[in-house]
């Protein structure tokens, strides 16, 4: 059984009596390097990037496996934007937005993007489930949302969320709001934190026992974002028909290791 990682921390969030509660962090350490794991093979492999990283599309099963799901968005590394829409709006990174426009860059502009606009939107994800809340989700209007992300300054983690320098400084470095000085993913796989828990069995076991403590103090015994789960050997034949058919929606899965 296979259930997000938004209704995860949305259920977690509704069970917290303190107001002052905060996400388990070394579940949300594992949850960071499964998906930072995923892109790497992505990237190392395929040369692909996913362009949709949310919440909604990291999945988390009892037997303490992450996965990265939907790869209906993968495109080549350092690619052409094209015309048609691509990724979540309030995850989307800022060199994906027009300054002026304030709306997301189309297939008219020569812009490349690359690994760093999934960091980015990582970034955003971790923030989300550290604090239960998007970050830009008190703006009424997409458009604010744009305006913000391009604009404002980055929305980060302190000490004064609850969590760790070391952590709080692998999410901020995936927010550097310029592209060019936000880390690529083999300088986060450089990083002490990264290989102080980048261990998988450690990892599986940690997040098995997590998820049990879940179900039990939610009560969840049923998930309704339960959704098939397939394995991760599928994943060349799928890229390979994705290669020859552009237009396929890929809804496979990636297993993070």
């Amino acid at each position: 059984m296979d259930f997000t990682a938004r209704k995860l921390y949305k259920d977690v969030k509704a069970v917290c009596k303190n107001p002052n509660a905060r996400f388990d962090e070394q579940a949300l350490i594992i949850i960071a390097i499964s998906v930072l794991n995923a892109l790497y093979d992505l990237k190392r492999t395929y040369r692909f990037i996913h362009r949709d990283i949310k919440p909604s599309n990291i999945l988390l099963n009892s037997n303490g496996e992450v996965k990265l799901t939907d790869l209906g968005l993968v495109f080549e590394d350092h690619d052409i934007a094209r015309s048609e829409p691509f990724g979540t709006r309030i995850y989307l990174a800022p060199e994906i937005i027009d300054e002026i426009s304030c709306r997301p860059i189309d297939g008219r502009y020569r812009v490349e993007f690359s690994s760093k606009s999934d960091l980015w939107s990582l970034g955003i994800t971790l923030v989300e489930i550290a604090k239960f809340c998007h970050p830009y989700e008190h703006y009424s209007l997409i458009k604010d949302v744009y305006y913000a992300v391009s604009m404002e300054d980055s929305p980060i983690l302190t000490q004064e969320d609850g969590y760790s320098v070391h952590f709080s400084d692998l999410v901020n470095k995936c927010l550097i709001k310029e592209e060019r000085r936000r880390p690529t993913l083999e300088d986060i796989f450089e990083s002490e934190m990264i290989h102080n828990y980048n261990n998988l069995e450690n990892n599986k076991e940690y997040t098995k026992n997590f998820i049990k403590d879940f179900i039990i103090q939610t009560n969840s015994s049923e998930f309704p974002e339960e959704t098939d789960s397939t394995d991760s050997s599928i994943i060349e034949d799928t890229i390979q028909q994705w290669k020859s058919d552009s237009t396929i929606n890929l809804m496979s899965f990636i297993e993070c290791h």
